[in-house]
């Protein structure tokens, strides 16, 4: 499984499955790891979209609206 993310601000990341987007971040977890601090920039992107529908429904929620 390759994911080639190429640009580097992600435009196309809303393309991306939420699968993929989870492959995306062991790959980025794990050249952490060893030492290649590189694509971690990008990984905190993808969790911030991972993230993004759930913090609406909790504002949704909190504010009812």
């Amino acid at each position: 499984f390759i994911l080639d993310i190429g640009d580097t601000k992600m435009n196309r990341i809303k393309e991306i499955s939420d699968y993929a987007k989870l492959e995306w971040l062991v790959f980025a977890i794990q050249e952490a790891i060893n030492g290649n601090n590189g694509e971690l920039e990008n990984a905190l992107e993808i969790i911030e979209d991972l993230r993004e529908p759930y913090l609406k429904k909790i504002k949704k929620v909190l504010f009812k609206g």
